[in-house]
């Protein structure tokens, strides 16, 4: 491995790019937001966000936002993307691309 490759890799803003699994507190969170957004109810999206691929990103840094955000990839399709972010700590949704419903 060159002497770049694990420089870059040893650096901080790498670090700050790695997700987490979110809390059960944060799949909640999602739960009540995808309600909100399609209008159903909060056990509707149950067994979405429990079986979706979720990634929470703690330390996002954008050219707008900055702060908590995760990527969730619905389970059927890599096709059927989503994104909510935490702005004060409300959740949002924020991106959705493909249909899962």
């Amino acid at each position: 491995m060159s002497e770049q490759v694990k420089e870059y890799e040893n650096t901080t803003a790498q670090s700050n790019r790695v997700p987490r699994v979110p809390t059960i507190y944060e799949r909640r969170e999602i739960m009540v937001a995808f309600a909100d957004h399609f209008r159903t109810s909060v056990s509707e999206q149950q067994a979405f966000v429990e079986n979706a691929y979720i990634s929470v990103f703690e330390d996002y840094r954008g050219h707008v936002f900055y702060g908590k955000i995760a990527t969730i990839i619905w389970a059927g399709s890599p096709d059927f993307v989503s994104a909510v972010s935490w702005d004060n700590d409300r959740i949002k949704v924020i991106e959705i691309v493909g249909s899962r419903l």
